[in-house]
């Protein structure tokens, strides 16, 4: 696997990393750092898929630039919340790529955190933003508790005509949610390497883990709700692994998704750290809301996570005893202040910003949106996405598959006969892109026979050389 960046590349794009203000969000400077995680990002993945020296990572650490990242997930969360919403007329309007390239950042920021943060010596040196990281996870679970109750004993239904019904504005907003379910999933991830090395960690750091955020007790409704499962109106169960919805085969129902045990194993690391234990006050919610786990933990769930026997053992012991108060009396923590969050979000005006953004960025100027797209496209259309893109599936058996349909282009088959078996229920789909597509050639060939038009109108202007010849003629 050849790296997309070599060690150098990689040094000279993480010293160009630096914190921009939010008032210069989706501007070309932002746009620029966009581009650099992006491919940081890919190189890590690179790294870490073939087990070779992990040069990003250690680049990003020398540099001390992981607290940058943090910062500019911080700014994107922020933006959306407070920008946004004032925006949404004017990014419906724009490039659909654009528009999702914005709301997708955040992502792709928390994706390349989530493989640095894997390694101790991230952490370690990372520990002044750790803080605002664990806040920041905090609030999306939080958004996940609130997405679980929506949702609940609702079927998902993915009908391709109401998708086509949809307004700009719909398919924005139904992108944000979808993109917010994507980061909050990511923080499980985020939160286990953290807990991984609690016994490293500054007292800050620990404080505001299991004091302010309480995160283990966070943890516990959602391991409940299970909101990375869902059933389809078919009645098939689907689990969100791998930043996708994928059927989950009958005989592997019990298997046990990723997701949650990376949430069974923050709460191991949190709970039976010595350190953690002992600072740890067992009020009678927390005593209530932990001995609830109890319940999850059967023969299924300890055969696939054995470490968690010792889990049992300890609610088990904590069921038996009483309340551990901690005395506050001698207690003295240092608490740490949000500093990005305060630089980011303190004295501003969110009306006037999404005006100027509106107006200096999100505009429908062609030039500039060819510029950014040009852009966009040369990074996204590198051999190196090969690498990590699955094969096509066939529509109706699953199985790989090497043909589509010749009509739309859309659905993927393995053989003739699946296609046959697949097209009563393809059909009217295949109808309304197949539709749709020759309506936009017809729109396209429409422009280029107008541009033609308004060409040939011009005055054609003489070449330099000639000018010169005619002058000296004079």
């Amino acid at each position: 696997m050849d790296d997309f960046l070599s060690p150098y590349e990689a040094e000279h794009l993480v010293q160009s990393l630096k914190q921009i203000d939010i008032r210069e969000f989706g501007s070309k400077e932002w746009l620029n750092q966009h581009e650099t995680i992006d491919r940081l990002n890919i190189q890590a993945h690179k790294n870490a898929l073939a087990s070779t020296d992990e040069f990003v990572m250690d680049t990003l650490v020398t540099y001390e630039k992981v607290g940058t990242l943090v910062y500019d997930l911080l700014l994107n969360e922020a933006w959306k919340q407070k920008v946004l919403p004032l925006l949404m007329d004017d990014l419906a309007k724009i490039s659909s790529i654009r528009s999702y390239l914005t709301l997708y950042h955040e992502a792709t920021v928390g994706n390349l955190l989530e493989i640095v943060l894997y390694h101790r010596t991230a952490c370690d040196n990372s520990q002044d933003s750790l803080v605002e990281l664990i806040d920041y996870c905090y609030r999306k679970f939080l958004f996940l508790a609130n997405w679980a109750d929506k949702r609940a004993n609702k079927q998902f239904d993915e009908d391709p005509k109401k998708a086509l019904d949809r307004t700009p504005r719909q398919d924005l907003e139904l992108q944000a949610e979808e993109i917010e379910f994507q980061c909050a999933i990511t923080c499980f991830s985020l939160i286990r390497f953290i807990s991984d090395y609690m016994q490293d960690l500054s007292v800050p750091v620990v404080h505001q883990m299991m004091e302010n955020n309480d995160i283990p007790c966070v943890l516990v409704p959602l391991l409940e709700s299970k909101p990375w499962m869902r059933k389809n109106k078919k009645g098939e169960v689907e689990k969100f692994e791998d930043q996708k919805w994928v059927k989950v085969p009958p005989g592997e129902i019990n298997r046990m998704p990723k997701i949650e045990a990376q949430i069974w194993l923050t709460i191991y690391n949190m709970f039976l750290s010595q350190d953690t234990n002992r600072k740890y006050e067992v009020t009678s919610f927390r005593k209530q809301n932990l001995l609830r786990l109890r319940k999850y933990m059967n023969e299924v769930t300890l055969d696939q996570l054995p470490m968690l026997t010792n889990l049992l053992r300890a609610l088990e012991e904590m069921s038996m005893a009483q309340e551990n108060t901690i005395s506050q009396k001698n207690s003295f923590i240092v608490q740490q202040m949000p500093e990005y969050q305060i630089k980011i979000i303190k004295d501003r005006d969110w009306r006037e910003i999404a005006q100027y953004q509106a107006k200096k960025f999100f505009t429908n100027d062609e030039k500039a949106i060819k510029e950014d797209m040009d852009r966009i496209m040369k990074l996204y259309n590198s051999d190196v996405f090969e690498q990590f893109m699955e094969d096509p599936k066939c529509a109706n058996c699953g199985k790989v598959a090497a043909q589509r349909c010749s009509k739309c282009k859309n659905q993927w088959y393995c053989s003739r006969d699946c296609q046959i078996k697949q097209w009563k229920a393809h059909k009217p789909l295949c109808e309304i892109i197949s539709s749709n597509k020759k309506d936009d050639e017809i729109k396209n060939e429409e422009l280029r026979k107008n541009q033609a038009a308004a060409a040939a109108q011009q005055p054609k202007k003489k070449a330099l050389i000639q000018d010169i010849t005619d002058d000296q003629q004079q």
